[in-house]
């Protein structure tokens, strides 16, 4: 029975048709622009993160675009970030700058931009910069992508994120993908109502001392994403979620 509830509340909190087409529409002409700005380095643009993972859920909707340039393009990763900023400024879109990405609203609809170079003719990936730390990091974002989708947790994800934002938790979305993946490690699926609440278990347990690195780079360390007392904030609420009685006290 609580099978069905925790279904109901994602089908509630799932992106409305019409919503989700204003964001396609408005992810297209977002990508025009973007394409004057690259001329001929550019490789492709693709969506990345939880809309391409089909994991988004209402409250927390945003599309990510990977920007990928060709190997030969001049200037360093550094040099890129800035110079697409600066054109994003000067088209009055009000960019913002996040560790890895350019954040901005257009038509309504928030996005975040990945600039990115491959980091050889022979290898796949995609290298990062981030302007926090003025450093480069390689990945692969397709990678995160396929396992992701490919998990078989897709309603596990999205319940935890529903629970997330609800609970005002700060709790990036590929650290969350890859933790509840992780935590149900050998559990059967179709389960749930279980399976949410091995999540809820592991967070109080496990999730302080564990560390997650990125399946496509363990040079990069993903719970790093987070501090100490952000990491606590999730395993307290957690706690006082694995004590309610009642699912409509847990997500709604």
């Amino acid at each position: 029975m609580s099978d069905d509830y925790i279904q109901s509340i994602i089908s509630k909190h799932k992106l409305p048709i019409n919503a989700k087409k204003k964001a396609d529409r408005a992810a297209q002409q977002l990508m025009e622009i973007i394409r004057i700005w690259a001329g001929e380095v550019l490789e492709n643009i693709i969506p990345i993160g939880s809309y391409a993972r089909d994991t988004g859920v209402s409250g927390s909707t945003e599309i990510d675009l990977m920007i990928s340039l060709d190997i030969h393009t001049c200037g360093t990763l550094k040099d890129l970030y800035e110079n697409l900023f600066a054109y994003l400024e000067s088209k009055n879109l009000s960019p913002q700058k996040k560790n890895f990405s350019i954040r901005l609203i257009y038509s309504n609809v928030s996005f975040e931009l990945f600039s990115t170079r491959k980091p050889a003719v022979e290898k796949k990936g995609n290298i990062l910069f981030n302007c926090q730390t003025q450093t480069c990091i390689e990945t692969d974002v397709q990678k995160h992508t396929e396992l992701v989708f490919k998990s078989g947790r897709l309603d596990e994800i999205r319940a935890i994120k529903i629970w997330r934002n609800l609970t005002n938790l700060k709790f990036p979305t590929l650290y969350l993908e890859l933790t509840v993946i992780n935590a149900l490690f050998n559990r059967k699926k179709n389960r749930l109502e279980e399976n949410f609440l091995n999540v809820m278990d592991y967070l109080t347990e496990g999730f302080l001392e564990d560390e997650v690195r990125d399946p496509a780079n363990p040079e990069n360390i993903i719970s790093d994403l987070l501090n100490d007392k952000e990491k606590k904030n999730i395993s307290d609420a957690a706690r006082i979620a694995r004590l309610q009685a009642d699912w409509e006290n847990i997500i709604w």
